[in-house]
């Protein structure tokens, strides 16, 4: 796959600009589509090439910040379900 060469730590991506029917944040995702790889953006298709022509328009999620954003969100989840972020530690830890 030509995406995992060229952005081999790249979990996702996510817009930096905004595009038509899509807001700055969305998640991007790089997809097979019958064996040539494109960016999907909610329900737009692109050619993978845009990426590296216009870089300017995505903000690269490694798997590491990836987890860090996931983990948060767990966290948080189970604050706001009663549990103390000690439990919500030790919850995420059992995962």
């Amino acid at each position: 796959m030509k995406g995992k060469l060229l952005y081999p730590n790249v979990h996702h991506f996510e817009l930096a600009k905004a595009m038509p029917l899509c807001p700055i944040g969305s998640h991007v995702q790089i997809c097979d589509v019958d064996g040539q790889e494109c960016l999907f953006v909610g329900e737009i298709e692109l050619p993978l090439d845009i990426a590296i022509r216009d870089p300017s328009f995505f903000i690269a999620i490694t798997y590491r910040e990836f987890e860090k954003i996931v983990h948060q969100r767990t966290i948080e989840y189970w604050t706001e379900k009663g549990k103390s972020i000690e439990d919500a530690e030790r919850l995420w830890n059992l995962l």
